[in-house]
């Protein structure tokens, strides 16, 4: 049997932290991201921080794609404190 799980991220508003106030996560942190999609909407995307590149990248097995760090309008760490991805449910063992 193929083992699946589930998993939660959750995220309060005051764990948000916003470009304009306190700049760029690290080099190499993985964030959930808002950016600014400069028509009016905003979106959320997931990704690591190259600073180098001044850029965020991702790839989950579609070919990976670039967020230009100019476009963040607020970070969060995934893997810090509360703000975490948990296991909830093994669907495996079901």
């Amino acid at each position: 049997m193929k083992k699946m799980k589930r998993f939660e991220f959750r995220v309060t508003e005051s764990d948000w932290i916003y470009v304009k106030e306190k700049g760029l996560p690290d080099d190499g942190d993985w964030c959930l991201l808002v950016c600014d999609r400069k028509n009016g909407s905003y979106t959320y995307e997931m990704g690591g921080y190259n600073e180098s590149s001044h850029s965020f990248y991702s790839n989950f097995g579609f070919g990976g794609m670039v967020i230009d760090d100019d476009a963040v309008v607020a970070w969060v760490k995934i893997f810090a404190g509360d703000n975490f991805l948990k296991v909830t449910d093994d669907l495996s063992e079901r």
